[in-house]
């Protein structure tokens, strides 16, 4: 897992083997009730089509218990492919991103993106790592062609480096474009201060960076 958020652990459940940062072991072992998911769940169904079998009656996101811990510098041999895992929080507690150096491919989860908000707001999340995880990525993605993303487009070495350098302008005083209110689905919306690049944007929470330097 590159962390338990919920919309990347619908299918763990499904799996014998599942390992996870010791930071996600909690959220990927309660899972989703079906009130909180189906909660969630209401921005999407309209949006998207949903299989057959999908119930919205008892739909949830079972919990699953992992079979292992993933720390950084672990290895992961999948059987003619072995992925390197790195720690790499910011938008998670527990995120993880994999290397493949034979396949020269990294793979991210949601701790950089260019399709949505890069989501720093969040419980778990932490905006004071995020500048070492960004510089991290970008000395990994040296060793890469392509970098796959938990959502949007694949990105370049490039991007990442691009994505990098936003980070540090924001890191030394960019004032954020505006404030809006996020709405995650759950119970409430969340204010949020956005730094916009174009292609893609920061979400912190208000105040998140005061005393930073």
């Amino acid at each position: 897992q590159t962390h338990a958020h919920w919309d990347h652990v619908g299918g763990s459940h499904l799996f014998e083997r599942v390992l996870a940062h010791p930071a996600e072991v909690e959220s990927l072992r309660t899972g989703m009730a079906h009130a909180d998911y189906m909660r969630t769940m209401a921005r999407f169904t309209s949006l998207i089509s949903m299989p057959n079998s999908w119930d919205p009656e008892t739909a949830h996101i079972p919990g699953k218990e992992p079979s292992g811990l993933l720390n950084d510098g672990d290895t992961i041999d999948l059987g003619g492919r072995v992925l390197e895992a790195y720690e790499t929080p910011g938008h998670a507690a527990g995120g993880m991103s994999f290397l493949d150096r034979t396949g020269r491919a990294l793979f991210v989860g949601d701790a950089i993106n260019l399709a949505l908000a890069m989501l720093l707001c969040l419980d778990g999340s932490d905006p004071l790592a995020f500048g070492a995880t960004l510089q991290r990525l970008a000395e990994l993605a040296e060793h890469v062609d392509t970098i796959y993303p938990g959502h949007g487009p694949l990105l370049t070495p490039a991007d990442v480096r691009e994505i990098r350098d936003a980070w540090n302008d924001v890191l030394a005083g960019r004032a954020p474009d505006g404030q809006q209110d996020l709405d995650l689905g759950m119970a409430a919306t969340i204010p949020v201060d956005v730094f916009s690049f174009g292609r893609f944007a920061f979400n912190l929470s208000p105040g998140a960076l005061a005393g930073s330097d």
